[in-house]
């Protein structure tokens, strides 16, 4: 198992939940105590939930009734299930995101946007690109540059990954880096997971200055010709936000990109009488958020 269904993904989300497996299908969760409460339920690993089987994930999740509350997670838009199939197994089923793949089996130069071609080809005068042998030797680098995506977008959460977090992160089976660098310093890294033919965009960290040489698009055209060797498909993710469409990032994948892929976010109610009785002790206005005793948790 490579990517996001390696253990090592899970356990680098420890921090967040305590990793558990699925036994038949092969992905893994996270459960966590319910606040105020001596009950556990479960998300899916952050950023999408990933697995082996995906036609005995109604078994596992079967399997967990009784024991955990809920579960909700967001699924991998390469998962080899339905929509239709999928709303058989959770009580809620809905489309959440649009995600930016890049088919790779047509020429790189076909599809990406002439501007981000002309940004890249100019960068790549400036900065050189390196493809990481050992992720881990980096990783003062990385950090540092994590850092200040961390204070320029106010990132808290899930997605503030910690010290220990990364260090099980870098060494995931399946992890690729790659960094740019300008003058010898580091301006720029993009870490992705590749698992069967699909390389996903995990994160990516620029500096301040990384910013100015437009290293990501250095970065990104050196990716896609290093990947289009080997992959047939590259995940570049969705916008930002819950609900993302007209911000910049959005634009920026776009214009990688030939085609889209829908997640879907999934949740279930595993146990009704303690689902119940968690809502009215906290007197909870009924709204669309899943589990709704944690409504606002991501926003």
């Amino acid at each position: 198992m490579t990517g996001y269904s390696d253990p090592l993904y899970a356990a680098s989300l420890a921090e967040f939940g305590t990793p558990r497996l699925l036994p038949k299908s092969g992905g893994w969760i996270l459960e966590r105590q319910i606040p105020g409460t001596p009950f556990k339920d479960a998300m899916g690993c952050y950023p999408l939930f990933s697995c082996k089987d995906w036609s005995k994930l109604g078994e596992d999740i079967k399997a967990l009734e009784g024991e955990l509350v809920s579960l909700a997670l967001v699924t991998d838009p390469f998962a080899d299930i339905s929509a239709e199939n999928l709303a058989e197994i959770f009580d809620v089923c809905v489309k959440f995101k649009d995600h930016y793949i890049a088919n790779l089996s047509h020429p790189i130069h076909t599809f990406v946007r002439k501007n981000a071609l002309k940004y890249a080809r100019s960068s790549l005068k400036k900065v050189s690109i390196e493809h990481c042998v050992n992720p881990k030797e980096y990783f003062a680098e990385w950090f540092t540059l994590y850092q200040f995506l961390i204070d320029r977008h106010q990132i808290s959460g899930i997605r503030a990954f910690s010290e220990k977090s990364f260090d099980i992160l870098l060494g995931t089976s399946g992890l690729e880096m790659f960094i740019a660098r300008f003058e010898n310093k580091v301006v720029g890294a993009e870490l992705w997971l590749v698992d069967r033919n699909i390389g996903y965009e995990h994160l990516a960290a620029i500096s301040p200055n990384g910013y100015k040489l437009n290293a990501s698009y250095a970065l990104h055209l050196t990716v896609m010709n290093y990947f289009s060797k080997s992959l047939g498909y590259l995940d570049f993710g969705s916008g930002s936000g819950l609900k993302p469409g007209a911000d910049g990032l959005t634009w920026f994948k776009r214009g990688w990109t030939n085609e889209t892929k829908p997640v879907y976010f999934c949740g279930c109610i595993l146990d009704k009488e303690k689902y119940i009785q968690i809502v009215q002790a906290n007197k909870l206005a009924n709204t669309n958020y899943f589990p709704l005793y944690r409504a606002g948790e991501y926003e």
